[in-house]
């Protein structure tokens, strides 16, 4: 179709597309990932597709609607699940495959090698047993600053001894231990026993599941000794433990004597400038809450912080191992005697010092960013893309501002170009768009921690809100003018400021507040994407009145995606770790106050020309 049928058309196909991926999104995450394997689900999605091939009325071939048939028989047949977990195995054998499972939170597998049992969440190792120095270097080194700790909290990290090596403080008389899986221990019970779950049936301890960060903010304290053992802040769901936030939390149930604990992947001597720069950054992360901070130099890093001074003199540490009875057999004399050299503290300390400094924070995450360079350093040799990224963050003020003059450069191009001014405020909305989904996903998972479970409902709200802007654009499409798509075009800038202002808002809020806070941040996605879908069909109409092309809604589809492509790695790796979402939101803002500018040139062209 021609005129306003063809955007009216493309209003249309925009809405139902959106609403079929609100639709499939909820019902994937909620009723099938939980349920079926990864193969089942996919001969599901090859039996609707399908039967909606065969449906058609131009083609009603008996081809596709044989094979939504098959499909649909593969998928009630146990088959599927079989050979799913046959490749999964293919994929561990090198690790000893031995059992999986899915959860809420990810893909959980058990694998077993000689004598070696572990487990792994999304990839990511959670424990392993028998590997009695990870044990004990997890809790022994801040249980050890304590004269006589007796409430302890773990946060994570309580799977392959950990706990065991807790209990063996003869004055601990509680221990709160918080694991955000519960098919992460249901899975170590049942494949590897009492090897990965040795200490959780004492009766000094208590489970909790669910996240750790929610629990410390109701948490009834004093605790003696909070030990925060999860992996390395390579996700942003792992960084939420190292944070400047986090850190404060734990000081409200922290005992006036307490001490703070956590460990993270170190090297036993040499200090790279990236290596360094992470270690500074997470011990001034501590420092800016607690008066006293310790870091331990080796492999892994140990940081400690409390209100009152803090040892890292190895004998007096062994006196306390000796008076207390640890059986322990690692961290003991002479280990400690050699990782807390006089010499070696003190090139440690010094490359520190000297170390690039930032905070790390909920909404600038430096340490998952820094986390990001020095995995890209062990195996590609070059920070690359993300060192380019620093840089320009680096420019602060001056970057952001370089954005917005580069898309004033192209106001000389589309001056009485109406069409090309719309179609490059649609791949910069489309840009805009993916930044904002990205960085609704990365706040809510700064805030609350849990997004894997979540991340159908924020993804449901974006595409939500695109589908009921695709239903309101359609409907004023027939009446769209550049006048009001500029001022459209002026309202979609302004909503990254104001995903900023809420996600800021959210994050200031009391524990109770942001606990229940799930339905206001969804609220806030559906509006973060309402303009945009209104905007599509309004682009198309006005495509349409000037050309009079169908091809108008095409291009327009096309330069949407385009702008998404290429703003997602963007967003994902450099703007939002680098910049932190507040800079990376005016940083948006900004770019498409520029569109705004070349429309309202192209705009005043076309009066002149008309005239």
């Amino acid at each position: 179709a021609g005129g306003d049928r063809a955007a009216r058309s493309a209003g249309r196909v925009y809405m139902l597309e959106a609403a079929g991926a609100v639709a499939a999104g909820l019902i994937l995450s909620f009723a099938l990932l939980p349920n079926w394997s990864a193969l089942r689900i996919a001969f599901l999605g090859l039996a609707v597709a399908a039967a909606a091939a065969g449906s058609m009325r131009p083609v009603r071939r008996a081809g596709p609607l044989a094979l939504a048939v098959l499909a649909v028989v593969v998928t009630a047949l146990p088959v599927s699940d079989a050979l799913d977990e046959r490749m999964l195995a293919l994929r561990w054998r090198s690790l000893g495959f031995v059992s999986s499972r899915n959860s809420v939170h990810g893909r959980i597998v058990a694998t077993r090698y000689g004598s070696q049992e572990s487990l792994f969440e999304n990839g990511v190792l959670v424990a392993s047993a028998p590997d009695r120095r990870a044990a004990e270097e997890a809790v022994h080194m801040a249980l050890l600053q304590h004269p006589a700790p007796r409430r302890v909290l773990l946060a994570g990290g309580g799977l392959g001894g950990a706990v065991a090596e807790i209990l063996k403080h003869g004055d601990v008389e509680s221990l709160d231990y918080v694991e955000l899986d519960p098919e992460l221990v249901a899975e170590a019970r049942e494949v590897h026993g009492p090897a990965m779950t040795d200490g959780l049936d004492d009766a000094r301890v208590t489970v909790h599941f669910g996240d750790a960060r929610l629990f410390v903010k109701a948490a009834e304290g004093p605790y003696d000794c909070v030990i925060v053992s999860a992996p390395d802040p390579t996700t942003l769901q792992l960084n939420r433990l190292y944070t400047v936030g986090f850190f404060s939390e734990i000081a409200a149930c922290l005992a006036d004597d307490g001490v703070v604990g956590l460990s993270v992947n170190s090297s036993e001597n040499y200090l790279s400038d990236d290596l360094a720069s992470f270690l500074a950054s997470l011990r001034a992360s501590l420092g800016a809450v607690y008066p006293h901070v310790a870091a331990l130099p080796g492999d892994p890093c140990h940081m400690l912080a409390g209100y009152r001074p803090l040892t890292r003199d190895a004998e007096t540490l062994s006196s306390r191992i000796r008076s207390r009875g640890l059986d322990t057999a690692f961290v003991r004399g002479y280990y400690l005697r050699d990782r807390l050299r006089a010499e070696r503290v003190e090139t440690f300390d010094r490359s520190l010092d000297e170390a690039t400094i930032e905070l790390n924070t909920d909404l600038r995450p430096s340490g998952y960013y820094r986390s990001l360079v020095l995995w890209n350093r062990q195996f590609s040799g070059a920070p690359g893309l993300l060192e380019a990224g620093r840089r320009f963050a680096q420019l602060s003020t001056a970057g952001l501002l370089a954005l917005v003059m580069a898309t004033l450069a192209l106001l000389g191009r589309v001056r009485s170009r109406l069409r090309t001014a719309v179609v490059l405020s649609i791949a910069v909305v489309g840009a805009t768009e993916i930044t904002l989904e990205i960085a609704a996903l990365n706040a809510y998972q700064s805030l609350y921690g849990y997004v894997y479970g979540h991340v159908a409902l924020i993804t449901a709200a974006f595409m939500g809100g695109l589908a009921a802007g695709g239903a309101l654009g359609t409907l004023l499409a027939g009446t769209s003018r550049p006048r009001a798509y500029v001022a459209l075009s002026t309202g979609i800038a302004l909503v990254p400021l104001g995903l900023w202002a809420a996600v800021s808002g959210l994050a200031q809020a009391a524990p109770g507040t942001l606990a229940g806070g799930t339905p206001v941040f969804l609220l806030m996605v559906v509006g973060t994407a309402l303009l945009a879908g209104v905007q599509f069909p309004m682009a198309a109409a006005l495509l349409s009145d000037r050309t009079g092309s169908p091809r108008g809604p095409g291009r327009l589809y096309a330069a949407d995606l385009a702008g998404s492509a290429l703003a997602a790695p963007v967003a994902a790796v450099v703007l939002l770790p680098v910049m932190g979402i507040g800079d990376a939101m005016v940083a948006v803002t900004l770019v498409n106050c520029g569109v705004v500018a070349a429309l309202l040139s192209a705009v005043a062209g076309r009066r002149s020309t008309d005239r």
